[in-house]
């Protein structure tokens, strides 16, 4: 496969803001979209968004991680107590803050927990206003490592910044726009791997990866045949490298120094995410999920008629995300884009995988799972 990517310095250089007029409009018109009315609901200690865990879990996470548990992971959490430190050290100094109460903290330890706890929750918000930008600028440098020309990239954030899901929940403080930041930022290097196979693309893609997952693990299906396209990839290379194909090149190639670090990166970073140390925690969290258990059959109970009304809904889901034009050209280009670069198809692969095995065993496909 010859690679187009840019090479490790220039993603590096594309972290930051470019000097292209196009994608510093479609930031800016994203950014404004997401703005917009994100103090809705605002005064208020309790969100009105279900999933929405500002700002108590991240207040509370400490005693959560080591004693408690929770039906998602804890990295956000621990990003967003790191992103309401000023303002908690502001309360403290000024007397906004009682630290008595810890580590039961409620609205009494606030001297004004309708202002205080609102600000917290704008904080929450706007961490997640920053992680859409920062989808729409990985979508842009997925696109430009895929095709390596400017036009489709800027064509491709434009989408993404538009999308109605993303805009939606851009003006939440729950986990479903962080998520899906992770997830395409590890498409970018899951693309470099499979370009380049250098020891930075393994290692990125696995922390980036493990924050997704670490973030919420329903996108954990997506990665199954990603990893498996991965895996096939490095043992053609280096079997190709090695020009054997016994089972000693075969072990050799399987334990190679990239793959470890992907793979203890992803398991390291989702670890340090849900503590399986709280050993009574993390398998209260997993119970949780089971097909058995009664809230999840509960669901499917309620929502699933069956899995052509659940393909259905996904369309219809998607369609109201984009907008019949935007769904059009997209569906036309995974048609065109593989027949140009037949390589491309691989990034059917994530979404493929997703449906597989995240939405069709839990039989429920509400527009934020799509």
């Amino acid at each position: 496969m010859r690679s187009q990517a840019p090479s490790r310095r220039s993603f590096l250089k594309l972290a930051r803001l470019p000097a292209d007029w196009f994608l510093a409009a479609v930031l800016l018109v994203a950014l404004s979209l997401y703005l917009l009315g994100l103090s809705w609901g605002l005064p208020n200690v309790e969100s009105w968004m279900a999933d929405d865990i500002s700002p108590w879990l991240p207040l509370r996470v400490g005693k959560t991680y080591l004693f408690g548990w929770h039906k998602y992971p804890f990295l956000h959490s621990w990003i967003s107590l790191f992103a309401y430190g000023p303002y908690l050290l502001f309360l403290l100094l000024s007397g906004g803050l009682d630290l008595s109460c810890y580590p039961r903290i409620s609205e009494a330890c606030f001297s004004d927990a309708y202002t205080q706890l609102s600000a917290l929750r704008l904080v929450s918000r706007g961490l997640s206003v920053l992680m859409a930008l920062g989808t729409v600028y990985a979508v842009y440098c997925l696109a430009l490592r895929l095709c390596g020309e400017r036009g489709p990239a800027r064509f491709a954030a434009l989408l993404a910044a538009c999308s109605f899901g993303l805009v939606l929940y851009a003006h939440m403080g729950n986990l479903d726009v962080p998520h899906c930041f992770w997830f395409v930022l590890s498409l970018y290097f899951f693309l470099g791997v499979l370009q380049r196979g250098h020891l930075f693309d393994y290692a990125a893609f696995g922390l980036s990866a493990g924050c997704a997952i670490g973030t919420k693990e329903g996108i954990i299906g997506a990665y199954l045949l990603t990893c498996a396209a991965i895996y096939a990839a490095h043992l053609r290379r280096e079997l190709r490298a090695s020009g054997s194909t016994g089972l000693r090149d075969l072990l050799a190639a399987s334990l190679d120094r990239r793959l470890l670090a992907l793979v203890g990166s992803m398991l390291i970073v989702y670890a340090v995410s849900i503590n399986p140390f709280n050993w009574s925690g993390f398998l209260e969290h997993w119970k949780l999920w089971l097909p058995s258990q009664p809230r999840m059959a509960g669901f499917q109970e309620r929502f699933f008629e069956g899995y052509l009304d659940l393909f259905r809904r996904i369309a219809l889901d998607l369609r109201y995300a984009m907008g019949w034009p935007a769904l059009a050209l997209c569906v036309a280009g995974l048609f065109y884009a593989p027949w140009r670069r037949r390589w491309s198809a691989v990034l059917l692969l994530p979404a493929l995988s997703y449906v597989l095995f995240s939405i069709v065993p839990a039989k429920y496909a509400p527009m934020r799972f799509v």
